[in-house]
């Protein structure tokens, strides 16, 4: 069972209508050694209010400045745990144990990182939930399946000081 510090990054801009979804999730699981970074690049609803009631570590990128892998990288370089989670701010995971099997899967040494599948809400448009489908294909062993950030961990070794940029 995992159970070394971990540092989840949540960014969010204007997240208001699922943000406390999210938080409530995270804080309920079974797993809970983490320290938690909000990232926000400009919220102008009550995100941040909403995101005030959890504790965290609150970082604000000024919304020009914001391109997703610069940010990634910037506080991944900041975190001093092992292990890094990425959580989408409208991500709400399902299972109490759902971040617990997550990390899990990192103890295996040449395991790097894991990500969760996602299932769309049902109110998602079509074609959020046509790509959700063929990127998640609903199968135990899948041959292929795209690595996602939106539920994700890493190991900080393995993001290292290589500037590895992602486009969400």
């Amino acid at each position: 069972m995992f159970c070394k510090k971990t540092t989840i990054i949540i960014r969010t801009k204007n997240s208001s209508n699922i943000i406390d979804q999210t938080l409530k999730a995270l804080f309920s699981q079974s797993f809970q050694y983490f320290d938690l970074f909000i990232v926000d690049s400009g919220s102008t609803d009550d995100t941040l209010k909403k995101c005030s009631h959890f504790k965290h570590t609150y970082i604000h990128i000024d919304p020009k400045e914001y391109h997703p892998g610069k940010v990634l990288n910037k506080i991944v370089s900041q975190c001093h745990s092992e292990v890094i989670v990425f959580l989408n701010s409208d991500c709400v995971m399902l299972l109490p144990k759902t971040l617990q099997l997550l990390l899990d899967e990192l103890e295996d040494y040449e395991v790097q990182a894991s990500f969760a599948r996602q299932i769309t809400r049902p109110e998602a448009v079509s074609w959020v939930k046509r790509d959700y489908e063929t990127s998640f294909p609903n199968h135990l062993q899948p041959k292929w399946m795209h690595f996602s950030l939106p539920l994700a961990a890493i190991k900080k070794d393995a993001w290292g000081g290589r500037q590895v940029f992602l486009y969400i």
